[in-house]
C-alpha cells in the first residue's frame, strides 16, 4: 500500500491545528471551540469525528437544517461518553448499531434514528436531551430482552431508563418554551419503547401526548425548525394514520383522529376542519413523507382516508341516494389515490439517492404496500370475504418474500400483516407463517402479539368454515374485532 497516496490532494495540517481538532473531539468541548474552529480555515472535509450539526450542513435536497442551532458541535461516537456506567455505554452502543438501523426497513441517508436522535441525546444538557437519551435506552434495553440478551436484567434497565425519562419529560412539558424536537423525539422514542416491551396498548398513551403537543405547535410548524424535528413529526403522523388502522369498531383508542382527514376527501361524508386538514397538509408536504415506513404520501393517505371512509359508514348510515353517491365519489377519488401510487413507484424507481440494492428492497416494500391497500379497501369497505382479495393476498406475500430472500431488514409489518390474517391456502399460508418466523427475530415484544393475532384468526376461520360445511375463503373474520376480544392493542409499524 502506498502510504504517501492516503492522503493525496490533502494539505498538511499544522500541529496547532491538529490539536485543536483533537481537543475539538472531547465531548466536554465548549462553545468558544466551536466559534474559534471557523477563524482556523480548517478544510470542510476533515478526517475526525466532528460536525456542526445546523443549517449550514443542510443537504442541498433539504430544505431545513440539519438540527436546531441550539445543539452546539456534537461528536460522532457512537458510545455515551457521558455516564459512568458500563451497561449505559453498551445499550446506547447497541441502539446506535443495531436499534437505529432496523426502526426503518432498508438503508436511507436520512436515517434519523441513526444520526439526530444519538447525536441529540449526546449533548444531555436540557431534560429534552435528558428524557431522549434514557428514552433511547430503555428503547434498546427492550431490544436486549427480546433477543433473550440477560432479559431479566435488560427488562429491569430498561424500565428504570423509562421512569427516568419520565421525570426528564415532565420537567420538559412544565417549561413554557421546552424543545419541540427533542420532546417530541423523546415521546415517540418512549412510545416505541413500549411497542419493543410488548405490553398492549400503552404505546397510545405517548402517541396521543405527542399528537396533542403537534397540536398546540402547529400553528409554528415546528417541523420547519430542523431536519430532526421534520423527521420526528414526519414518524408521528405516520404511526397515526397505521395506528387508526388497527381501531375496533367500538374504538380501541380515545386519540382524536380529526387530523387524517384528507382534502381529497368529500367534506360532506368526511366532515369539515380547515385548520386541521392543513396541518397534515403541511407536515405530509415535507421532504420523502413515509420514507422511513417504506411508504409515500399518497400511499399514507389512501390508507388514511379509506380508515375514515370505512369509520362514517359504520356511524353514519347511507339512506338517501345522494348519501350513496358520495360515498361512490370518495372512492372514485381512493382508487384515483391508488393509481398515483404506482406512478409514483415507478418515478421513484429512478431515485440516484439510492443504490440499485436499496432501490429493489424499497421497490418490494412498496408494491407490498400498494397490495395491502387493496385488500384493505375491500375488507373495510366492502367486508368481502378472503376469497376475493386472493390475488392481492398473494402479492404481498410474494413481495415480502423476495425482500427478505435479498435482505435481513425489519420490514413495516402493515402489509404483510393485512395480507396474513386473510390467507386461507396452504401456499399463502406457509408464505404467511415464514413471514411470521422473520418478524419475530427483531427482539421486537409486539411481534409475539402479532404472531398470536394472525393464528387466532386463522383458528376462527376454520372452526366457522367446518361448522358450516363452507370453502374458508368465503368466511370473513374482522380481525381488530379478535384484537380487542384478546386485549391487545397492537401497533403495526
Amino acid at each position: 500500500m502506498a502510504v504517501d497516496a492516503t492522503w493525496a490532494g490533502h494539505a498538511i495540517l499544522d500541529s496547532d491545528v491538529v490539536d485543536h481538532l483533537i481537543d475539538g473531539c472531547d465531548p466536554e468541548c465548549t462553545e468558544s471551540s466551536s466559534s474559534s474552529q471557523s477563524t482556523l480555515g480548517l478544510p470542510k472535509s476533515s478526517p475526525f469525528g466532528c460536525f456542526r450539526a445546523s443549517a449550514e450542513n443542510a443537504d442541498h435536497h433539504n430544505p431545513f437544517g440539519l438540527l436546531s442551532n441550539a445543539y452546539r458541535l456534537l461528536t460522532i461516537d457512537p458510545t455515551d461518553p457521558f455516564s459512568s456506567s458500563s451497561d449505559a455505554r453498551y445499550i446506547f452502543h447497541h441502539y446506535t448499531s443495531h436499534v437505529s438501523t432496523i426502526m426503518i426497513p432498508f438503508f436511507h441517508p436520512r436515517n434519523p434514528w441513526y444520526s439526530y436522535y444519538p447525536a441529540v441525546a449526546r449533548c444531555y444538557e436540557t431534560s429534552e436531551q435528558k428524557a431522549l437519551y434514557n428514552a433511547m435506552l430503555s428503547h434498546a434495553a427492550y431490544n436486549l430482552a427480546g433477543l433473550a440478551s440477560l432479559p431479566e436484567k435488560m427488562f429491569s434497565l430498561a424500565t428504570e431508563y423509562y421512569t427516568n425519562a419520565i421525570a426528564h419529560l415532565k420537567s420538559s412539558l412544565r417549561r413554557e418554551n421546552s424543545d419541540y424536537g427533542g420532546t417530541l423525539a423523546a415521546i415517540m422514542t418512549l412510545c416505541m419503547a413500549e411497542v419493543y416491551s410488548g405490553r398492549p396498548g400503552t404505546w397510545r398513551l405517548h402517541l396521543s401526548g405527542a399528537w396533542t403537543l403537534l397540536c398546540e405547535r402547529g400553528e409554528e410548524q415546528p417541523w420547519t425548525e430542523s431536519d430532526f424535528a421534520c423527521c420526528s413529526t414526519q414518524s408521528l403522523c405516520i404511526t397515526k394514520v397505521i395506528s387508526d388502522t388497527g381501531k375496533s369498531h367500538t374504538g380501541t383508542s380515545r386519540i382524536e383522529d380529526f387530523w387524517t382527514k384528507m382534502a381529497s376527501l368529500d367534506e360532506n361524508i368526511m366532515g369539515d376542519d380547515d385548520v386541521d386538514r392543513s396541518l397534515v397538509s403541511r407536515v405530509s408536504s415535507t421532504p420523502e413523507f413515509g420514507f422511513t415506513i417504506g411508504s409515500t404520501k399518497s400511499l399514507l393517505a389512501c390508507i388514511s382516508s379509506i380508515t375514515i371512509a370505512g369509520r362514517k359508514m359504520r356511524t353514519k348510515a347511507l339512506h338517501s341516494q345522494q348519501e350513496a353517491d358520495l360515498l361512490d365519489e370518495v372512492l372514485s377519488k381512493i382508487f384515483s389515490c391508488l393509481d398515483k401510487c404506482k406512478e409514483e413507484i415507478a418515478y421513484n424507481s429512478c431515485d440516484s439517492e439510492i443504490d440499485d440494492q436499496s432501490q429493489i428492497l424499497a421497490n418490494h416494500q412498496r408494491q407490498a404496500f400498494i397490495s395491502a391497500t387493496y385488500i384493505y379497501l375491500y375488507r373495510v369497505l366492502f367486508d368481502l370475504p378472503p376469497y376475493s382479495v386472493r390475488q392481492y393476498v398473494s402479492e404481498v406475500l410474494l413481495r415480502i418474500s423476495a425482500f427478505h430472500t435479498a435482505s435481513h431488514g425489519n420490514l413495516s409489518i402493515w402489509p404483510a400483516f393485512i395480507a396474513a390474517v386473510e390467507a386461507y391456502t396452504p401456499e399463502d399460508m406457509a408464505l404467511a407463517r415464514n413471514w411470521l418466523h422473520h418478524t419475530t427475530k427483531f427482539g421486537i415484544g409486539s411481534r409475539v402479539c402479532v404472531q398470536r393475532l394472525v393464528e387466532e384468526v386463522w383458528k376462527r376461520r376454520d372452526e366457522a368454515a367446518a361448522e358450516l360445511g363452507i370453502d374458508k375463503g368465503l368466511i370473513s373474520i374482522d380481525w381488530r374485532t379478535v384484537m380487542e376480544e384478546l386485549d391487545m392493542d397492537i401497533l403495526l409499524i
